[in-house]
């Protein structure tokens, strides 16, 4: 790591720095660390002595700098920094790129030009890039408040500083920051666009916003003021577990926005309501310690800061969203991040024999949790076989054995063409989640559920590939399939099996295994990260290729078998049905209706057998 000019780096914050303030670290002499909590303070006379950070946005809240976080504990950050470069240089965008510490992590910075850029802007570009770069931690720049960042030469808590890379000089970096041009962001957000956003986001993200006005000293939504939602009472009556604290306080505030509340009566929560405890302590660093009391201005000044930001938020939401549709959205994604969780912990019950279809049918169940809004869901065994990529029999001994393991509880059996219905039930215990950091500010209110859809269904995907069929054709398996997915954002053999459950050995074997057929590949920091775009060309080499599509080409065959038995009962419980016509009879039939095709018959007993292997011949998967 190249030597720090501290002197230097300090002038370089001093001049592109949007206010006459700054950010530092608090030190906690119980505990002799860093707490990575920040607080402001006026621009000093020399460098703190523990870490600092520069804001992002100026006094008004327009933003003057933005710093990409690219974190390592969520992915290759390596493979995302080249991407942000690309996607940067092709903008034509002047920019700069720090270690941020001794850990591997990267800050780029850029400068926004002489008008700044708007919060609401940098909010969708920071999330439409936080899909394309999985290890991109955006959360500072949701926050034009007190969002900043560790700028060149700021002390790391865990030691070392941040260091420039490119340019490496103080001199040359001040250069580019302090050369922005403006329409920087709008390039940026045309560029990704097209790429990462839906349709559905492109079409609502000139909506009408909800009126913000000042009531009573403080920030507020138009509109009479109403009682709050079941929701949001129940989430102001909840205490909060250790890393959920901060996420509550969020569904609070937001559920009492909409609600039209005023400043002063949230305020007068403080003291007393359990789902504001975030307001009233912060985390211990210390693991499984209480947590440390705020003093009493810094939780009214907290409570205050997130109060408007939850404004904010709340009258950016859709106006078909209703409150209770919103909580009961949130809410269910803050419960399957629990399970997801508790999940994870225990990679050795998804690494035994029947593992995989197990972990694929919960993510499936998940996945369909979070588009209904609720942990009650109809699936059926075919679909959650063809989301999972296993067939429907593995995938009815997989309901069997989680419905028995008290992951699943059919709450009602499969009637007609109805699905059977099931709940996703709590884990036993909820394992610890990492602390946020403190320069970061505090998460926007309701990413968790976009994200959540987002890993399952890539996750999914990739299991399901046809690569990864079952080695009994030709494929590389679901174990394989299991690796494959958690080296999406790149890992090396010991970290897939912490992740996985499986030996180190067997990892190398299955990353040896994909390498030879192009699916993994080599970092210069020793990771193996998949090539997804080699999945069907690997899929060819197997000569596994359209098995899935196979697959459920078979459940449509299932499907409709099943349909034509219901109408051959229906035509049979008719009143005054006609004579059953006999199969060599002819038939005049009237323009625009539909033969009914007799329900093949063996003596007096239906032949679903024969059924099967007739449509079967109209979809080409046997000869008719």
């Amino acid at each position: 790591m190249p030597a720090v000019d501290v002197a230097a780096c300090w002038r370089l914050a001093e001049a592109i720095s949007p206010r006459r303030g700054l950010r530092t670290d608090t030190w906690d002499d119980t505990t002799s660390t860093w707490l990575h909590q920040y607080d402001h303070q006026p621009w000093p006379d020399a460098p703190p002595p523990g870490p600092y950070a520069l804001y992002l946005a100026d006094e008004s809240g327009q933003f003057r700098l933005l710093c990409f976080d690219l974190d390592t504990t969520r992915g290759d950050v390596e493979t995302d920094l080249a991407r942000l470069r690309d996607l940067l240089d092709t903008a034509g965008v002047r920019y700069v790129v720090t270690a941020s510490g001794t850990g591997g992590g990267r800050h780029v910075w850029l400068a926004t030009g002489p008008g700044g850029a708007a919060p609401l802007a940098v909010r969708r570009l920071a999330k439409l890039l936080a899909r394309a770069l999985p290890t991109l931690d955006h959360g500072m720049l949701c926050n034009p408040g007190t969002g900043a960042a560790r700028p060149p030469g700021a002390p790391h808590r865990d030691g070392g500083h941040a260091v420039l890379l490119d340019p490496a000089t103080p001199l040359a970096a001040a250069a580019a920051l302090e050369s922005g041009v403006s329409g920087v962001v709008e390039r940026l957000t045309e560029e990704l666009d097209a790429t990462v956003s839906t349709p559905d986001e492109r079409s609502t993200a000139t909506l009408t916003t909800r009126e913000i006005i000042q009531r009573n000293g403080g920030l507020a939504l138009a509109g009479l003021r109403r009682e709050p939602s079941p929701s949001t009472r129940a989430a102001l009556d909840t205490v909060a577990r250790d890393g959920e604290a901060s996420g509550l306080l969020a569904t609070v505030l937001v559920g009492l926005a909409l609600a039209r509340w005023s400043w002063p009566e949230v305020h007068a929560l403080l003291d007393r309501a359990p789902g504001l405890e975030h307001a009233r302590t912060r985390s211990n660093p210390r693991a499984g310690a209480a947590r440390i009391r705020r003093g009493s201005e810094e939780a009214v000044a907290l409570l205050r800061r997130q109060w408007r930001r939850c404004v904010e938020y709340a009258a950016q939401l859709p106006p078909a969203a209703t409150q209770d549709a919103i909580n009961r959205a949130e809410e269910t994604a803050r419960y399957v991040a629990t399970v997801q969780a508790a999940l994870d912990e225990d990679p050795a019950r998804w690494a035994r024999q029947s593992g995989p279809a197990d972990r694929g049918v919960l993510d499936a169940v998940c996945l369909v949790a979070l588009e209904a809004c609720g942990v009650e869901i109809d699936l059926d065994v075919r679909r959650a076989a063809a989301m999972a990529g296993i067939s429907k029999s593995a995938a009815a001994r997989a309901f069997d054995r989680l419905s028995k393991d008290g992951f699943l509880l059919r709450t009602a059996e499969a009637v007609g063409p109805r699905a059977a219905t099931w709940k996703l039930l709590p884990p036993a215990t909820t394992p610890e989640q990492q602390q946020q950091g403190g320069t970061q500010g505090p998460r926007p209110p309701g990413p968790v559920r976009e994200d959540l859809r987002h890993r399952l269904r890539e996750s999914l995907r990739i299991r399901a590939a046809d690569a990864f069929a079952p080695r009994k054709v030709g494929g590389l398996g679901r174990h394989c399939a299991r690796v494959a997915a958690a080296c999406v954002n790149g890992a090396n053999a010991t970290t897939l099996s912490r992740i996985c459950g499986y030996t180190v050995e067997t990892c190398e074997r299955y990353l040896t295994t994909m390498r030879k057929f192009g699916l993994v590949r080599q970092t210069r920091s020793g990771s193996a990260t998949l090539n997804t775009s080699a999945l069907a060309r690997a899929a060819r080499r197997l000569g596994t290729h359209g098995y899935r599509g196979e697959q459920a080409r078979w459940m449509l065959v299932d499907r409709e078998v099943y349909a034509w038995w219901r109408e051959e009962e229906q035509w049979m419980r008719a009143r005054k049905r006609p004579r059953r016509p006999h199969s060599g009879e002819q038939h005049l039939q009237l323009w625009g209706a539909r033969r009914r095709e007799p329900f093949p018959r063996s003596g007096e007993r239906a032949d679903f057998a024969e059924a099967r292997r007739r449509i079967a011949g109209r979809h080409r998967l046997v000869s008719a």
